[in-house]
């Protein structure tokens, strides 16, 4: 018996390490036949760990599939449970044991999960993209919010920052209110910055809302705002928006006129 197993055991090893080459490969419905023959493998010989390994890696290559298909949804469902498979597969929480109480497989599984989240949170990413342009602006922004935190629990602190940053931007596509939109876009060109990844004209355009929201309660400050927004338009080149704001401000610059005491004159 233990003779078998020991063989099972060889020809699982081989089969794996064969489903990772194909995988690698960009071969994924040779590395699926691969990894499900493993799984049976290493189950029949109690080997949990590889086994959910093994699953890991089918549906990981499952998900490339989908995504080369176009086929999002489905794509990020399965990358979902190759993360979920290879999560099992961990002695201990993510994060939370100490690596030099694993051993070898575990400290594999660590990081195959590591890749499964990253490819979902790219998909999660293209699926927000889709849902925007489809106006549907809330949805894309939980998207990325979902993307960001799937980031952020592999350390990929700047891809987070960015996905946070879109999810923003989403959510103040999403609202009426100038005073919201500048708010959520403010928080956005924040992010931006943590990202490494300066986006002037979000900037631009948390000043341009500030200034809006403020222009008859804080006139003097919405001047402000705006002269800061048309400075940014003009450098990069958005003239319509330059446009827009130059006859936001004429307008404050005519109620200085006449209401000067406002202004502080």
């Amino acid at each position: 018996m233990k003779f078998l197993n020991e063989r099972k055991k060889k020809k699982a090893r081989s089969l794996f390490s064969e489903g990772v080459e194909l995988y690698h490969a960009n071969q994924f419905d040779l590395a699926q036949a691969r990894f499900k023959e493993a799984e049976k493998l290493f189950k029949s010989i109690n080997e949990t760990t590889n086994a959910l390994r093994s699953l890991g890696y089918y549906y990981l290559c499952e998900g490339m599939k989908y995504k080369r298909e176009n086929k999002l949804l489905e794509s990020s469902k399965a990358f979902g449970k190759a993360n979920a498979n290879f999560s099992k597969s961990i002695k201990g929480s993510i994060g939370t044991t100490s690596s030099d109480a694993l051993d070898s497989e575990s400290e594999q599984a660590q990081e195959e999960a590591k890749l499964a989240r990253k490819e979902q949170a790219k998909i999660q990413e293209m699926l927000a993209m889709k849902r925007a342009r489809e106006g549907n602006f809330l949805e894309s922004a939980r998207l990325y919010e979902s993307a960001a935190a799937l980031y952020e629990s592999i350390g990929l602190t700047r891809e987070a920052a960015r996905a946070r940053a879109r999810s923003y931007v989403q959510r103040a596509a999403a609202v009426d209110s100038a005073f919201e939109k500048a708010d959520f876009l403010e928080r956005a060109s924040s992010e931006f910055r943590k990202g490494r990844e300066p986006r002037p004209i979000i900037q631009a355009h948390a000043y341009y809302f500030r200034g809006l929201s403020m222009m008859k309660i804080k006139p003097k400050a919405a001047v402000d705002y705006l002269q800061r927004a048309y400075e940014i338009y003009e450098r990069e080149g958005i003239e319509e928006r330059r446009k827009k704001v130059k006859e936001k401000l004429q307008e404050l610059l005519k109620l200085r006129k006449e209401r000067p005491s406002e202004f502080g004159l």
